[in-house]
């Protein structure tokens, strides 16, 4: 798979992650927020959020399957442990909402343009985490920064991370911008680096390799 296919792939992740399912969690969501009803809403978000994250994470075993040696669809054991990630992933989200908008004061951003964010990290990290299963799962042993979408927010210091291989257990360094010299173990890295200027638009996605070549190391 080209690195254009994949962007394209990530693309349709979005789009169904912010279609149907989004507007009607969106309309829901907004009608809870109005009345006050956080559980309800808790766990409406804790179901959109949880699937779209997982639905990302079986998309991306699938496509390193291609090169990796591995089946296209993940076995028990791995399915499971990707279903509990997701699960994590909702709860973290409904806790990040709730501390956001719990107070019933509203927060600083619309919940329109907050859901959508939901979603976009949803994706890329649900992508990110996926990934890195199927590489534990043949035992891959590298991973690469790699960019999949033309710029649309430019910094520079993740540019010039393009094509850097490390170990697959090693943490990315960002050698430039407000969180110059911080680790990330790929773009979107939401638990590492909650700070929104670094995922917002971010074009960049890693993909795991059995192999690397030495003048591809990033050391």
């Amino acid at each position: 798979m080209t690195l254009d296919r994949l962007g394209a792939l990530l693309d349709r992740l979005l789009a169904r992650a912010r279609g149907q399912a989004m507007r009607r969690t969106l309309h829901e969501y907004l009608a809870m927020l109005g009345r006050g009803e956080y559980a309800r809403l808790r766990a409406l978000l804790l179901g959109w959020s949880a699937r779209t994250h997982l639905d990302a994470q079986l998309a991306a075993w699938a496509v390193h399957s291609a090169w990796l040696d591995i089946p296209t669809i993940p076995p028990q054991d791995a399915l499971n442990l990707l279903s509990e990630r997701s699960l994590r992933f909702g709860q973290d989200v409904v806790a990040r909402v709730a501390a956001h908008y719990g107070t019933g004061e509203g927060g600083r951003l619309d919940p329109r343009l907050y859901v959508r964010l939901i979603a976009d990290v949803a994706v890329r990290r649900g992508w990110e985490e996926g990934a890195s299963e199927a590489a534990r799962e043949a035992e891959a042993q590298w991973k690469t920064w790699v960019r999949v979408y033309p710029v649309r927010a430019p910094r520079d210091w993740h540019a010039r991370l393009e094509g850097a291989t490390i170990p697959a257990d090693r943490k990315f360094v960002l050698p430039g911008g407000p969180n110059r010299g911080r680790e990330v173990m790929a773009p979107h890295d939401w638990d590492r680096l909650p700070d929104p200027r670094e995922w917002v638009n971010c074009g960049h996605a890693v993909i795991y390799t059995p192999a690397a070549q030495w003048k591809d190391l990033r050391r």
